[in-house]
């Protein structure tokens, strides 16, 4: 159990400081063409799309469960692969990155260089963006993506390893390609758009209760009923739980007026209304994100390996 840890400790600080190697694609690209042509394939099939969208997702799932599960079991260098399958599911360290690409931008007051970075991190239309909406959909998109891209994975790999990871993973990356409710995605992507949901529906909770900590630690105090009823109103199960907590760790008001695919979304306010983000809100969103994910480390190892010992002495 202790060298199944290390290997878990080991991918998860790779992801903090290394970039993914450019000598080769990603897993996750290679799962997205592995959906576009399915799409593809379905819009020409036409039938039965609630039926194909269910089958996708678990045919998928299954094969890539039993690969990784294979790679990681083989001798001498299965954790190689073990390590950097953990490595390229966790996405903190891209997040980051990525995030403070259009920071630099906000920072420089090149409004075109953050509406064309943060594109990269969202699904809604930024080209008309003022530098409010930049940075409301910035704290917006990190605070979610901290649950999407970090937290949730780290879950499933803590508690079932690279091969879980990867299946949920998967189910990810079918929900961000075919979870939406416009033209043939409501009836392809509806199995996992409910699945994500379910398998992200603990970590959306949890990533809550790590910003309430953070919050508490810096005597910046809040309470997660009013995150609960907040999050309550937003259509996602989980997407309102980080912002509204994010929104209120860094007091400022997040929600309201969005496009996507060219139609105008008002989303509830969350947060302290009235109280805009400003360029500090960032610089202190980045530090409370750095200070989760080391509460969220600490803290899961904690009690996994309490329960390890329960078990074991029990």
């Amino acid at each position: 159990m202790l060298e199944y840890m290390t290997y878990v400790i080991i991918a998860c600080i790779l992801d903090l400081f290394l970039k993914d190697p450019v000598c080769w694609p990603h897993p996750v690209v290679g799962i997205g063409k592995i959906i576009g042509w399915l799409e593809g394939f379905f819009l020409k099939f036409n039938k039965y799309p609630y039926f194909l969208g269910f089958s996708s997702v678990i045919s998928l799932s299954v094969l890539i469960y039993y690969g990784v599960k294979f790679l990681i079991s083989i001798p001498r260098v299965g954790w190689i692969f073990f390590i950097y399958l953990g490595f390229a599911g966790l996405a903190f360290g891209s997040l980051l990155r990525e995030g403070k690409k259009v920071f630099n931008a906000i920072l420089r007051e090149d409004l075109e260089d953050a509406r064309e970075k943060l594109g990269y991190l969202v699904s809604r239309d930024t080209s008309k963006m003022d530098f409010l909406e930049v940075k409301k959909a910035l704290i917006e998109t990190m605070s979610e993506n901290f649950n999407d891209g970090f937290l949730a994975p780290w879950f499933y790999f803590l508690i079932g390893g690279p091969s879980w990871l990867w299946v949920y993973k998967v189910v990810s990356t079918f929900d961000s390609m075919w979870g939406y409710k416009v033209k043939h995605y409501h009836k392809l992507g509806f199995f996992a758009a409910k699945l994500d949901d379910c398998l992200a529906y603990f970590p959306a909770r949890f990533s809550a209760f790590v910003f309430w900590l953070v919050g508490i630690i810096n005597e910046n105090y809040f309470s997660l009923k009013v995150v609960q009823k907040e999050a309550s109103q937003l259509q996602s199960p989980n997407a309102g739980w980080p912002m509204s907590a994010m929104a209120y760790l860094l007091g400022i008001e997040l929600g309201g007026k969005n496009i996507y695919f060219d139609k105008i979304v008002n989303k509830p306010l969350l947060g302290v209304k009235g109280v805009y983000p400003q360029n500090i809100h960032l610089e202190r969103m980045f530090a409370f994100l750095n200070f989760a994910w080391g509460i969220t480390i600490v803290f899961s190892l904690l009690i996994l390996s309490s329960v390890i010992l329960i078990f074991h002495y029990c």
